[in-house]
């Protein structure tokens, strides 16, 4: 008789981390209606960068944006962070109307992508806080996020950010 063995292996949080966004992301995708976009992400520009890193601030990637209810939606994606990791995130925006010229949005969530940085240190996982103004079209938004230089471990710069949503 044959002896079959099974080995039993942990799934580290960067992994497990991944299946979510992925399952996020799939549900999203299934679940798309009108107020779903397509997140194209650009650039960063570090502000007063006064350290010895030299930043990758061509943050190319893309994700989906889902407006989950009137003032909430929710984000998932992936794209080249500061540091020349890829970086996959999953989180939520409370916004004002896009359907407005100009809205404010609160983006916070979970991010991979920064460990053995400055910013992430040890941890796989960090959280993010991003206040964004965006720039509304009907089909098209130009979204211009800031994080202050106080936030983020070493980094001694404020950093802005760029991304283009496109309506599906």
């Amino acid at each position: 008789m044959k002896m079959v063995s099974y080995r039993k292996e942990e799934i580290d949080m960067k992994t497990l981390f991944k299946i979510i966004v992925v399952s996020a992301l799939l549900a999203v995708v299934a679940e798309a209606r009108a107020d779903t976009w397509l997140n194209v992400h650009l650039l960063s520009k570090h502000v007063n960068a006064d350290q010895p890193y030299d930043y990758n601030e061509n943050n190319y990637g893309l994700g989906i944006i889902h407006e989950w209810q009137p003032s909430l939606d929710v984000r998932v994606g992936a794209f080249k962070n500061s540091f020349d990791h890829t970086s996959a995130y999953a989180g939520i925006g409370w916004h004002t109307s896009y359907n407005k010229p100009v809205s404010m949005i609160l983006q916070a969530g979970m991010s991979t992508g920064y460990k053995d940085t400055p910013v992430g240190g040890e941890s796989a996982l960090i959280g993010y806080v991003l206040p964004t103004v965006s720039f509304n079209t009907k089909r098209v938004r130009v979204e211009v996020g800031y994080i202050p230089k106080a936030v983020g471990g070493d980094i001694k710069s404020d950093v802005i950010t760029v991304s283009i949503p496109v309506r599906f």
